[in-house]
């Protein structure tokens, strides 16, 4: 750690910005929990000990940050708990459940798990600076561990997608921080911190990107989510016409067909060995994979000899 004085704000993104790769390339190791947090936290500002790199932020009655959007200049203001913080982030890792969590989940739920989490520990906010750096750091290496390319930098590398990120975050931790809040709450409440977070938070966005989508779109690429949803809905010939490189993925399933039939399953048994495949098929698609069909084949005909649909 760098003794001295503070570096200047532009030196500190800097700093951060090498420490970050650094950590891209050699990720911390062991288990996703409040540990591997700290000691992510401790590497990226390793250089500015005025942020006390891998410690907590210490118990307030309050903690408040002030957000002013970049491309836009509103600014409001976005409560955290003052106490708790740790044991927060220890209830929801632990209730978590790491990497195994997330493996073999399709775009939706793969999404929508990760980006409870985010929000989970954004909530409480642990560290004086640098909680969004380390938990976009943190995620990344655990979708990575479970077998997903979770890129932020496709979410935030402009003014207008780093606002719309904090405002999908920020909408979240409002949600944790005053549930339930709606307009004839905030117009009867005696606290002016709800109702402020009503006013300039919930009712501007409300019609906003929510997390889930910008998880999702910085995880999955567009065209790949297409074919993966052509693969589920549409008619194999209308589907690789859209989308020629599903044609391997459709003879597998024509190939595990037959093979259902000559094993003498009945049509509701087919059936569901077929959606079962289908869903794996679309899966993988949706992550980027195209499995020849000759291997594809194989390999679901012994995932059906030892009757392993499970994934």
């Amino acid at each position: 750690m760098a003794d001295g004085p503070a570096p200047a704000a532009g030196q500190e993104g800097a700093l951060a910005f090498a420490r970050i790769a650094e950590l891209e390339r050699d990720p911390v190791k062991g288990n996703f929990d409040a540990a591997r947090l700290k000691e992510i936290h401790r590497r990226i500002f390793q250089d500015m000990p005025h942020y006390t790199p891998g410690e907590y932020r210490p118990d307030a009655d309050g903690y408040t940050k002030a957000r002013a959007l970049e491309a836009s200049g509103h600014r409001y203001h976005v409560n955290y708990p003052g106490r708790g913080h740790g044991e927060g982030i220890d209830k929801t890792l632990g209730e978590f459940g790491g990497p195994a969590a997330l493996r073999g989940l399709g775009a939706d739920e793969f999404s929508a798990k990760m980006a409870k989490l985010y929000a989970d520990l954004d909530h409480q906010h642990p560290f004086i600076e640098g909680n969004s750096r380390t938990l976009r750091s943190f995620t990344a290496q655990l979708a990575r561990e479970a077998g997903y390319d979770l890129d932020w930098k496709r979410a935030n590398g402009t003014e207008t997608g780093r606002d719309r990120l904090y405002i999908a975050r920020d909408l979240e931790v409002t949600k944790r921080a005053y549930p339930g809040l709606d307009e004839a709450r905030a117009m009867s409440t005696n606290s002016r911190e709800e109702y402020e977070a009503y006013m300039l938070v919930v009712r501007p966005f409300e019609k906003a990107a929510n997390l889930e989508q910008i998880i999702k779109s910085a995880t999955f690429r567009a065209q790949d989510l297409d074919a993966a949803k052509a693969l589920r809905e549409q008619p194999a010939a209308e589907a690789i016409k859209d989308h020629p490189d599903l044609a391997g993925s459709f003879a597998t399933l024509a190939a595990i067909e037959k093979k259902t039939m000559a094993d003498g399953l009945d049509p509701q048994q087919r059936a569901a060995v077929l959606n079962q495949v289908r869903d794996n098929l679309a899966v993988q698609i949706e992550r980027g994979e195209r499995p020849a069909a000759a291997v594809a084949e194989r390999r679901q005909a012994q995932q059906i000899d030892r009757g392993g649909w499970d994934r």
